[in-house]
């Protein structure tokens, strides 16, 4: 079973407001496993780095934790199985699962270009 730590409190009230989302929650495991709830004016969501897997899954405000906590279970199982070396079929399944997206509303990408 994954340590997950609250990571939210590194970051000042400033940092946390970013592109019209609010951060709550920032977790992490291992250092390189991170979930985390932005809360918006419309679908709130749930941002996921691990290993291959990155992405962003909308969801409605009394659901955003059940959500999270969904994913966290899921990545526990497959970090169990797998550790960082996730086939791909497993990336796409766990990706078509929580509609996991990026968007680029959600990244602002002007800083590579």
């Amino acid at each position: 079973m994954l340590k997950w730590e609250d990571k939210t409190d590194f970051f000042s009230e400033e940092r946390r407001h970013w592109c019209g989302r609010y951060l709550l929650q920032c977790e992490v495991a291992l250092d390189e496993i991170e979930v985390n709830i932005y809360s918006s004016s419309d679908l709130w969501e749930v941002f996921v780095q691990f290993g291959k897997i990155t992405g962003v899954s909308y969801e409605k405000e009394e659901n955003i934790y059940e959500l999270r906590d969904n994913i966290k279970k899921d990545i526990e199982e497959i970090y169990s199985k797998y550790k960082f070396d996730i086939p791909g079929k497993v990336i796409n399944e766990f990706c078509e699962k929580y509609n996991l997206d990026i968007m680029s509303s959600f990244f602002d990408f002007s800083s590579f270009f």
